[in-house]
């Protein structure tokens, strides 16, 4: 039924065929200012040593991009690596002479099995690695077209290519994906360093949002973490040398506008030293920030709860503790 919405929603609103410092501060948590404005791109603190040693880093294509120049369609599996454990994954398809096929974002875990595992709209992928071969499945045993249209899917082998995917060929969207809550329909949307957010409600019009970045955008979720019965769109950008998420949220204000949502800042002597890589999700009834704690084992959990500020809705540090 979300699949058949998605498309009436596309036809709808008409989307394009794109589918789319000092060694001190590197060890502190990013101000609140770093995680609001954009900054330059770049690697995570020890990521080029990382990436030498991981079989998983680069571009996989599959079999139809060998005869791409006689119009067969194909898809690109780009992986990046975050930490030593957390890697980047972009699959695009073909978009110049048709529409995208398939198309995924997000980032995955490296597993005790040595295999990259992730999880989007409640399918779990699995990413296995021999030589240069590439393989995608589930887990699960579940079908995985559902991030393909036209019958096709991401399950299947893919090839190493040296450089990127033709650039001229391949969709050139960040990120694309819909989130769906109490019947409204949220379009997460990212071309040419511009995110677009667009909701669809049963009733009523509500005007979508444009914001410029800088960065790679990890994930997208909703919630409704004030439980007013309207949902909250969070958006994960990772930028700077250390890979650290600047949050893009916007509440959906009784179904009338959106608003951006504020986080409170938080001081670096409340908190463990930073390496990169953190982490945001919601869960429960709040919005839970992870990273690593360098030179440990441990992980540093930042709880925020949704609360409506003077001018604009605020996420309010709840609890902050380490595990």
């Amino acid at each position: 039924m979300i699949q058949l919405r998605f498309l009436l929603f596309i036809s709808v609103i008409g989307l394009c065929s794109s589918c789319s410092t000092n060694s001190e501060k590197k060890n502190q948590l990013p101000a609140d200012e770093d995680l609001v404005s954009g900054s330059q791109d770049g690697k995570a603190e020890g990521q080029k040593d990382q990436n030498k040693n991981s079989p998983f880093i680069g571009t996989f294509v599959s079999e139809g991009y060998s005869e791409k120049e006689k119009g067969t369609d194909w898809v690109s599996v780009k992986i990046s690596q975050i930490t030593e454990k957390l890697f980047h994954i972009d699959i695009r398809s073909r978009a110049d002479i048709k529409k995208p096929t398939c198309t995924l974002t997000s980032d995955a875990q490296l597993t005790e099995e040595g295999e990259l595992f992730t999880s989007q709209y409640e399918l779990g992928l699995g990413f296995k690695i021999s030589g240069d071969i590439l393989r995608i499945y589930s887990p699960s045993d579940k079908e995985l077209n559902y991030f393909c249209s036209g019958g096709a899917t991401l399950a299947g082998k893919y090839k190493r290519i040296s450089g990127e995917a033709d650039q001229k060929q391949i969709d050139p969207s960040q990120f694309w994906k819909f989130l769906e809550y109490n019947n409204v329909l949220f379009s997460v949307q990212a071309i040419r360093d511009t995110l677009t957010i667009q909701p669809s409600l049963p009733k009523g019009r509500v005007e979508e949002v444009k914001i410029p970045f800088k960065g790679s955008i990890a994930d997208a979720d909703i919630a409704d973490l004030d439980s007013d019965g309207f949902p909250e769109v969070y958006v994960y950008v990772r930028q700077s040398e250390d890979q650290h998420i600047r949050l893009i949220a916007y509440n959906l204000n009784k179904g009338k506008s959106l608003s951006s949502i504020h986080l409170q800042e938080i001081s670096n002597q409340q908190v463990a030293p930073f390496k990169g890589g953190d982490e945001f999700k919601p869960v429960e009834g709040v919005l839970v920030r992870r990273y690593p704690i360098k030179g440990t084992k441990k992980t540093q959990q930042i709880q925020y709860k949704l609360k409506m500020g003077e001018a604009s809705p605020q996420l309010i540090i709840e609890k902050v503790y380490s595990f």
